[in-house]
């Protein structure tokens, strides 16, 4: 990247840049919680079921135990910028069969939806972002949008109001999920860097409240959040105002954005930084812009100067190369010479281990080889035994066993005959058994 690359993208992003609401942002700070007793600065916390947990670096809107809670967190001063970026670290983990729901609320009222979700809030005016299991996707983040008139609670088919969506898995990823939100020409809704979802139709006003909410069922996610982190976007082109003294100010004071400048002593140039300010110190936007304004133009300074002095660092590097290259073979480089012959013996090493590795790789592709050749054998060896099976003839057998049971056959009595024998004595015997029925009762009866 060359210098004037660098002050190419310097001056872009001096003229479209971002300035973070600290009274509407937590967890960019050294602290989530900078105080004892567990509370955010200008955020309001409310739960169900639980005590909502704040600790240094995460509040826990929902516990791994127990179900059906419900936890919020509210911002206690409403958004006064048309334009804004919402930026949001979130974790979720829980059992394999937990289940639960995230929601990033844009309200203008926030009595109404307190600790509420998508599903159980009624009628409320503004934006909801939700993350959820909807339709068993393993991870769908939603857009609604409500003018007051929609009651999502009592709502048969909240699905039809969803103006866009996008399957995201967030469950048990073991990092936190960044979700952001760009009121800005349009809406858009990224997801760790991609983009979800975008309309250039929907602007949303200022003097909205941010609200985040989470609940679970009765095999819970554990919900917990990191970060929330509001900036008003400054237009490019827009005018930045040096904030205006008090009546009662001195002239000291009036030049005092100009004496904040001082000078690193660290670089040999010496650019100049602003030194660190207590935000309190900043009443105004314009307080704000204009040091906005001083940081950054004392940023591209120093970017600048690290740049030259690199490049010196390239020219010096360059000039040792050449002597270096020039004073070989002349005797005064004999250390150099011996890491040279070492790193040479270094490299064969891992030749010859590079070359017993092909050997063996060629080994094993040997013993493939063999392996397959055997197989084709056996194929060979089947093939012939199933073909010398299908090829021999056993008719002659068949001819041959043949005629043996015919010689046997014909060698014994015939059954007609036998039949015939049998059947003729019968009848002779009956015949016989009634002309002697016959004789016996014609013959005269002897009475005593």
């Amino acid at each position: 990247m060359s210098i004037r690359t660098l002050f190419a993208l310097l001056f872009a992003a001096l003229g479209s840049a971002q300035h973070v609401v600290d009274d509407l942002s937590f967890g960019h700070r050294e602290q989530l919680s900078p105080h004892s007793g567990g509370t955010i600065p200008h955020w309001q916390a409310s739960s169900s079921k639980h005590n909502l947990q704040i600790l240094s670096d995460r509040a826990i809107l929902t516990p791994p135990s127990p179900g059906n809670a419900k936890g919020s967190l509210w911002a206690e001063r409403s958004v006064d910028s048309p334009t804004w970026h919402a930026e949001v670290e979130f974790r979720a983990s829980g059992q394999e069969t937990g289940s639960g729901n995230f929601n990033i609320f844009y309200a203008k009222d926030k009595a109404p939806i307190l600790t509420e979700t998508v599903y159980t809030v009624g009628r409320f005016d503004g934006l909801v972002i939700t993350v959820d299991q909807y339709g068993n996707t393993g991870g769908k983040i939603r857009g609604f949008l409500n003018d007051g008139t929609q009651n999502f609670k009592d709502h048969g088919h909240l699905e039809s109001l969803a103006f866009g969506h996008c399957d995201y898995a967030y469950r048990n990823l073991g990092r936190p999920s960044r979700l952001k939100i760009i009121n800005q020409d349009g809406l858009r809704v990224e997801v760790d860097g991609r983009e979800c979802f975008s309309t250039g139709s929907i602007t949303l006003p200022s003097g909205y409240y941010f609200g985040v909410t989470a609940s679970t069922a009765e095999h819970p996610d554990s919900f917990e959040i990191n970060k929330f982190l509001v900036s008003n976007h400054i237009p490019e082109g827009a005018h930045i105002r040096k904030p205006e003294p008090p009546l009662a100010a001195s002239p000291e004071h009036h030049q005092q954005p100009v004496q904040q400048l001082q000078k690193l002593d660290r670089l040999p140039r010496a650019p100049e930084s602003v030194p660190d300010a207590n935000p309190d110190e900043f009443k105004s936007t314009g307080d704000q812009f204009a040091d906005l304004h001083n940081r950054l133009q004392a940023l591209s300074h120093q970017i600048a100067e690290v740049f030259l002095e690199l490049e010196q660092i390239g020219l010096k590097l360059d000039d040792q190369h050449g002597d270096i290259m020039g004073s070989e073979g002349t005797g005064t480089n004999i250390g150099l010479n011996a890491k040279i012959d070492g790193l040479h013996r270094r490299l064969e090493n891992v030749e010859r281990i590079s070359e017993y590795t092909r050997n063996g790789y060629e080994n094993v592709e040997r013993i493939v080889e063999y392996s397959r050749k055997g197989y084709e054998n056996i194929e060979r060896i089947v093939e012939y035994t199933r073909k010398q099976l299908e090829e021999r003839s056993y008719h002659e057998h068949y001819h041959r066993l043949n005629e043996a049971i015919e010689t046997v056959t014909a060698s014994t009595p015939r059954m007609g005959f036998f039949l015939i024998v049998v059947i003729g004595a019968q009848v002779g015997l009956a015949a016989t058994y009634i002309i002697y029925k016959r004789r016996r009762a014609r013959m005269p009866k002897k009475y005593l």
